[in-house]
């Protein structure tokens, strides 16, 4: 597995142009995870960041992934939440 973050950009594409080129890194390690063949799955996720930096993206990467129970029950949770008032619930009436 292998993860990059980047703090305070303003948009999605910042963040990822940031972590691609990768400038003042030695070793290029952001770009070489983003381009890394063994990596078939990737998770990403934006969030506020209480500092100066104001916002944050993690990527997660990995070769595998297997979901546990907690984990189907935390997705089928969020899952829920995020349909209330949605268009997607008047769907399933």
């Amino acid at each position: 597995m292998g993860e990059n973050l980047s703090f305070g950009k303003s948009r999605g594409d910042e963040y990822m142009t940031s972590l691609f080129i990768d400038d003042g890194v030695a070793d290029r390690g952001h770009r070489t995870a983003i381009q890394n063949k063994k990596y078939n799955l990737v998770g990403l996720a934006y969030c506020p960041h209480k500092s100066d930096y104001q916002g944050m993206v993690a990527i997660a990467y990995a070769t595998d992934f297997t979901i546990n129970s907690r984990g189907k029950r935390e997705i089928e949770k969020r899952f829920k939440s995020r349909r209330v008032g949605s268009n997607a619930e008047i769907e399933d009436s």
